[in-house]
């Protein structure tokens, strides 16, 4: 948060000549008043020609408040040369609080926190119409406003979900039937109808489908096979005594609570029933939580590791027939038809539909589901269900989960509602709600202004793919026919302004206002219905994956695009008002950032159209290899500590992408400020910033760009991302970089060899 501390006072030595020339004429006053006239008349000039000096010193409120924010942060009693993060974030460090319901507090908290009060003025607000539109456009607005609403109220109303017990989940379980039809997943046609019916609510179980574009033909789509999502996400955690056994205890006492007989709704005759037909014989809850995690232990196996997810050569594009023979342990053409069928679109579906699978996971469940009795199976699919449910029903069945997070991310109290059910609409009807949001609150010259600094950061990156010795011709010719074809998609798609338009993403979604649960179930059909309407479609390059409200940037590497939502376009990260070099540091390094993904160890291995193509010849490839592993080793050897003080070291080959989209970034973000000074001589948007004029413009950029990062985290889940996150941690993301960066060490005039200046450097780009 900016502080309401005057600015002058964090530093008395970085007054302006116009204060200390103030403080002189009261002293004069006071001290020598019989003199005063005539000392004043000299002053006078004096203060002239201090308020002209001033006249290259912001001193706008928007300025102030920038200023403020920056000297809040900074720690002034340590050298930037010894250690950059700590000097710009180290104030912010030690006076910010990490929310109860939070695993972490940043620059991006701010954000965060100004969009959901956003947000929520326009969800408990009124409908307030769009002007200039038809009278058909009014209505297609208003009722998806309505359907927000709905979905807003329904999810507020913790009163009538909590009136409701565990009913609603329960009754879902039964309509499913899952336990009653327990033997028929031996075979692998029950097996097959028992995936796809998880998956049509969007339930996770031995693998998802979905539809993305094919890598080796991007102009098409293609359904793909990945791994499903299990409850400790973390494969080490499976190795965990103290977490395991927290979590068996959470499976559990959620299982007794909801799957007990006694309390599973219905008179006697159903009951009876049930015990006749299925779900009768008493479960040993204890023995099947155990059960299930050795499942999920097994299944976390055979993932492919972390930092083996972009290798696409295990990406393989085959035919249901071809699953069907590969892996019979289930009807593959079944499942298909069974999931597309209740979305009616069961006519697209044959043996021939192409399906994309990665790496051998589906080869190697096989003997998984093999030795895994319908018991445990059925079961696991009922938990799956009811963990993915469970926060849409009373608050008294959630506790488990609640202490289980605790244990995970450190957290031990809920987020307030308003909060929990905004993120869900986000989730949920995302791109509706951003409709009201750029609304309210998008600048159109933000999007301008944007646009400039992404066409001077990729000038900057072509001279330097131009000037760059170690890539062949051939190699250079075709990275900068792919820059020069990256799409940049700014602000917000025009979809969502196209109320017409936007009514057809939600069409058959029906939203009520006092049933959450229901509006659970409806919202995660619709989204899969979504998703698998685009099968056998051609790609649509100006199509957003991302929300205009995320707060985040992108590079897709198959729509060689990149994104900069509206929600991202804000301070502390980018401000109209601010000087040039605060957001060529901030937004600039970003994009700086996203651009150099097209040219990553990942990007660089498709081309311009997006196709996984090798485009290097082999000498310029061994060459990124060998200077790449400068990055590996560097980060390699930067640990962070779990809650127990444990080290643990960052994955250098994980984290490589992002280590030189950051590295690589920072530098085409300061040569693009340079360039936008030689277009701009005007220097109206290089004022400096009151109290902070013993810093120089330069120094102010490295600032601005260590502070963007400026972070703190729970020891928890801070150890949890070490082992699966691709960024690294916050604090070497600025350091590390800045150990590379020449521009830095000759801004802060940094000694050779001292810790922020390693005369051995890591660069590829």
């Amino acid at each position: 948060m900016v502080s309401s501390s005057p600015i002058f006072e964090s530093d008395k030595n970085s007054k302006s000549f116009s204060t200390e020339v103030v403080d002189d004429i009261i002293y004069i006053k006071d001290e020598i008043s019989e003199e005063f006239s005539k000392i004043t008349n000299s002053i006078s000039g004096a203060f002239e020609k201090a308020l002209k000096k001033d006249d290259d010193v912001c001193m706008t409120p928007e300025c102030a408040t920038t200023s403020s924010r920056i000297l809040d942060n900074l720690d002034t009693e340590v050298d930037p040369c010894d250690d950059f993060y700590q000097f710009t974030c180290g104030n912010f460090i030690k006076k910010s609080v990490i929310p109860d319901d939070e695993v972490d507090v940043s620059q991006f908290s701010t954000i965060k926190d100004k969009n959901l009060n956003i947000l929520r003025g326009i969800l408990e607000g009124e409908y307030k119409g769009i002007n200039n539109s038809t009278i058909e456009q009014q209505n297609s607005d208003k009722k998806i406003f309505l359907q927000l609403k709905n979905y807003y109220n329904s999810c507020m109303d913790e009163k009538n979900i909590n009136s409701k017990g565990k009913k609603p989940l329960v009754d879902f379980l039964n309509q499913l039937e899952i336990y009653k039809n327990r033997e028929s997943y031996k075979n692998p046609d029950g097996l097959a109808t028992l995936n796809a019916k998880l998956l049509i609510y969007d339930v996770s179980f031995l693998f998802i489908s979905y539809v993305s574009n094919n890598i080796n033909d991007p102009d098409n789509k293609v359904i793909g096979i990945t791994t499903p999502d299990i409850g400790l996400q973390v494969k080490e955690y499976y190795e965990n005594e103290e977490i395991v056994s927290k979590y068996k205890g959470a499976i559990k006492e959620i299982l007794t609570n909801i799957l007990n007989d006694e309390e599973d709704g219905g008179n006697f005759f159903t009951r009876l029933f049930r015990r006749l037909f299925g779900g009768g014989n008493k479960r040993d809850f204890d023995k099947l939580s155990n059960s299930i995690v050795e499942f999920e232990k097994k299944l976390a196996n055979i993932f492919t590791p972390p930092d083996k997810k972009n290798d696409f050569t295990l990406y393989k594009v085959t035919t249901i027939k071809t699953l069907n023979e590969k892996y019979p342990y289930l009807n593959w053409l079944l499942y298909f038809e069974t999931l597309f069928d209740a979305y009616n679109m069961k006519d697209i579906i044959n043996e021939n539909t192409k399906i994309a699978e990665y790496g051998s996971y589906l080869e190697d469940l096989s003997n998984i589901i093999k030795e895994t009795d319908v018991e445990i199976l059925s079961t696991y699919a009922e938990w799956n269900i009811i963990f993915t449910y469970i926060s849409s029903i009373s608050e008294e069945f959630k506790k488990p989960i609640t202490d289980l997070n605790a244990l995970l991310y450190g957290i031990n109290t809920k987020a307030p509602r308003s909060e929990t059910c905004i993120n869900r609409i986000q989730t949920f009807m995302g791109m509706a709600i951003s409709r009201y949001y750029i609304n309210e609150v998008f600048n159109e010259e933000s999007r301008e202004a944007a646009q400039e600094t992404v066409k001077n950061i990729k000038e900057a990156l072509e001279k330097r793919i131009s000037e760059i010795k170690w890539l062949d011709e051939s190699t250079r010719k075709s990275a900068l026919e792919k820059l020069n074809t990256v799409v940049d998609k700014i602000g917000y798609p025009d979809l969502i302004m196209k109320p017409e338009m936007l009514e057809k993403e939600y069409e058959r979604l029906e939203i009520v206002s006092d049933d959450f649960f229901t509006n659970m179930v409806q919202v995660n059909k619709n989204m899969v219905r979504n998703n698998l309407k685009e099968t056998n479609k051609s790609r649509d390059k100006t199509k957003w994956d991302s929300l205009p409200v995320t707060i985040d940037a992108f590079y897709n590497a198959v729509d060689n695009s990149i994104t900069f939502p509206a929600g991202i376009l804000e301070p502390p990260l980018f401000n109209l008002t601010d000087p040039s070099y605060i957001n060529y540091g901030g937004i600039g390094s970003i994009i700086g950032h996203e651009l150099t993904h097209a040219f990553d160890n990942t990007g660089k291995e498709f081309d311009l159209n997006g196709k996984y193509f090798n485009w290097w010849t082999n000498s310029t490839e061994a060459e990124f290899d060998k200077l790449s592993q400068c990055f590996i080793d560097q980060y390699g050897n930067y640990t962070i500590e779990d809650n127990k003080g444990n080290k643990i070291n960052i994955n250098g080959q994980l984290t490589l992408g992002e280590n030189l989209a950051d590295n690589g970034g920072l530098d085409r973000a300061y040569e693009a400020y340079q360039i936008y000074l030689k277009k701009n001589k005007d220097k109206g948007k290089n004022q400096s910033l009151p109290g902070l004029t013993k810093y120089t413009n330069d120094q102010l950029f490295f600032i601005s760009f260590g502070q963007i990062w400026c972070s703190k985290r729970r020891p928890e889940i801070a150890a949890q991302l070490a082992l699966t996150d691709p960024h690294s941690p916050p604090q070497y993301r600025v350091n590390g970089s800045l150990r590379n960066n020449k521009y830095f060490a000759k801004a802060f005039k940094c000694k050779t060899n001292s810790p922020m200046n390693p005369e051995k450097k890591c660069s590829v780009w």
